[in-house]
């Protein structure tokens, strides 16, 4: 845009005399060479940047952030691999700057990263929730041959075979299934670990113990 009257700006002098005795000024360089500055400070800091993603390209996407381009490799898009990146053209999103060269002509870009640090802020908010006797929602990650897997959030526990039911279970797969949504208790917490033990049926009361014996009277 067109800077208004009295406005301040800060400009670029491209030469001090183009022949004509006048200044020769350039404000898209000075922003080139401020933004440059910010992206290398926020490479240092570890800050992040919003960014749009514009296109894709060879091996990822290009990013402009703060009007400068840079390179999204296709393996620091998500924590999962994604088949399909053309879904995030023109969208806006965070990221952090992983690499920039001196010439900077390369800068590369990393969306993983933001999400990996979420993620550790969500786990360790769950970590200090989490006490033996807490009822959490979770969701079926994995199935193995004693127990499952469950996602708190961020963490998994495990829900062995023998937390599962009162009853005789041969295999996970019996009562679950991956996607599952379960309400599980914690049985047990090792806060060194961080090895979470769940249960399924300490949620219900003992079969057994809700049985009442009359004998008769007399």
């Amino acid at each position: 845009g067109v800077p208004e009257l009295n406005s301040k700006i800060m400009v670029f002098i491209n030469e001090l005399d183009n022949g004509e005795g006048r200044l020769s000024l350039s404000k898209r360089k000075a922003d080139f060479i401020k933004n440059i500055e910010l992206i290398k400070q926020a490479h240092i800091d570890g800050t992040i940047l919003n960014g749009i993603i514009r296109r894709r390209v060879k091996g990822g996407m290009i990013v402009n952030v703060l009007g400068i381009e840079a390179f999204l490799p296709g393996s620091q898009m998500s924590l999962k691999p994604i088949p399909n990146l053309d879904q995030f053209i023109n969208k806006e999103m965070t990221f952090k700057v992983v690499n920039i060269d001196e010439e900077h002509r390369n800068i590369i870009v990393s969306r993983k990263q933001v999400l990996e640090d979420e993620s550790n802020i969500k786990r360790a908010e769950l970590l200090e929730k989490i006490n033996v006797d807490s009822e959490l929602d979770g969701e079926v990650k994995n199935i193995t041959q004693y127990g499952a897997f469950i996602d708190l959030g961020g963490i998994d526990g495990l829900l062995h075979l023998t937390d599962m039911s009162w009853g005789k279970i041969n295999h996970p797969s019996d009562m679950l299934s991956i996607g599952d949504k379960v309400k599980v208790k914690v049985i047990r917490f090792d806060s060194e670990t961080n090895k979470i033990s769940l249960g399924l049926k300490q949620l219900v009361t003992h079969p057994w113990e809700t049985i009442e014996i009359k004998y008769p009277e007399g």
